[in-house]
């Protein structure tokens, strides 16, 4: 059955206005909802910060994604990642206790790109779910560093969020890795945007910011809307702003100059052409 990505935002708009035995309501034309479930993080509260991890919980519960057929509350569940499959073939050992950060459905709704640290492993990589064939397959990426955020791009690319740093050069020409930056108060390792290939080949970062660029979500006109954690002098927040799919041509979006709602915004979605909906934050947990 299709996978669909549903964006209740953009369900709802196209709902009918009043009721009716006729109205399906917001979830009338989705076959399947792809949930993400995660034990309680072992972090600071801060909303940047991407780093907790928890193998297991206390109960005993790990991180999955749950698809719900249909979307009701007596729908099928059935686990997509780490399936019972994968947990008890050749790669059980690597997928034991894994955590997930983030996924994104593909636009044909045939495959899951997944950001997870399994146990085995010491960082957030990059994994892409086949949904036909339940096969798993590790895009190549720094086994040192983290790859966070992803969602799929035009072209079979995958965009995310890294703090693995754009290399320079020295006065030689030589190449040198300088540290990544480290935000302000918590003192987190900050994430920059990228863009790799399906395959793992032509990875390319963006320039970097003192602190986080995180959210990364793809606009219809081609655009990606993110988050960023602005420290100028007095300023301590998070804004939206637009990213040309290059990597370039970075403008803003929203919540400079204190046109915000809140300190911080995040996690904007496109629910119809120039409008969206995001989450307003006052960073510390709070929403």
């Amino acid at each position: 059955m299709k996978i669909k990505h549903l964006l209740l935002g953009a369900s709802l708009l196209g709902a009918p206005a009043c009721g009716g035995e006729d109205n399906p309501g917001p979830l009338g034309n989705i076959d399947s909802l792809v949930v993400l479930q995660r034990p309680a993080r072992n972090d600071m509260g801060d909303i940047f910060q991407y780093t907790s991890y928890i193998p297991k919980a206390p109960s005993g519960a790990t991180a999955r994604l749950v698809k719900l057929t249909p979307p009701t509350a007596d729908g099928k569940q059935e686990t997509l990642f780490p399936s019972a499959e994968l947990l008890a073939g050749p790669d059980a050992a690597m997928f034991q206790d894994t955590d997930i950060s983030s996924y994104d459905i593909s636009f044909d709704a045939n495959e899951i790109v997944i950001s997870a640290r399994p146990a085995m492993t010491s960082h957030y990589g990059l994994y892409v779910l086949t949904l036909s064939t339940g096969q798993v397959d590790a895009i190549p990426t720094d086994p040192g560093r983290d790859y966070v955020n992803p969602i799929w791009m035009p072209g079979n690319k995958i965009m995310f969020t890294t703090n693995s740093p754009v290399e320079e050069l020295d006065a030689a020409g030589g190449a040198i890795t300088p540290r990544q930056h480290v935000d302000e108060y918590e003192r987190g390792t900050t994430l920059q945007v990228g863009v790799i290939n399906r395959d793992g080949t032509a990875e390319t970062l963006g320039a970097r910011n003192l602190s986080h660029r995180t959210f990364p979500s793809l606009a219809s006109d081609g655009r990606i809307i993110f988050t960023q954690w602005d420290h100028l002098g007095p300023e301590n927040a998070g804004h939206l702003m637009f990213l040309d799919a290059d990597l370039t041509n970075m403008r803003e979006a929203f919540g400079k100059e204190g046109t915000g709602a809140s300190n911080s915004t995040i996690k904007a979605q496109e629910i119809a052409p120039g409008r969206f909906v995001a989450i307003a934050t006052a960073r510390n947990r709070t929403i």
